[in-house]
C-alpha cells in the first residue's frame, strides 16, 4: 500500500530511473529489467506462460492486467498443482 505511494518520491530522491526487481520462484534467479509495463507483457519477455505462475508484488497478487514499473520488485512462482494419485 505504502509501496506505490512512495515510487514518485524514491525517482525524486535518486534523480533516476530504478530498475525493477524481479524474483524467480523456484528458479532463485533475479534479474532487473527497465521500464513500465502490464504483467502479462512481463510474463511474456520472460518465457512464462500466463497460466503457470502468480506474480506478486509486496503481499498483493497481481493480475495480467495491472501495470509493474521501474522501481517496483515483484517476485514471480510457479504454480504447481497436484492431482489424484
Amino acid at each position: 500500500m505504502f509501496e506505490a505511494a512512495l515510487r514518485p518520491f524514491r525517482r525524486a530522491c535518486y534523480g533516476v530511473s530504478l530498475r525493477m526487481r524481479v524474483h524467480l520462484r523456484p528458479d532463485r534467479r533475479t534479474v532487473e529489467i527497465a521500464g513500465r509495463r502490464r504483467v502479462a507483457q512481463l510474463l511474456a519477455e520472460l518465457g512464462i506462460l500466463p497460466g503457470t505462475a502468480m506474480v506478486i508484488r509486496g503481499d498483493l497478487l497481481l493480475t495480467e492486467s495491472e501495470v509493474v514499473e521501474d522501481g517496483d520488485e515483484v517476485e514471480i512462482r510457479a504454480v504447481i498443482s497436484g492431482g489424484l494419485a
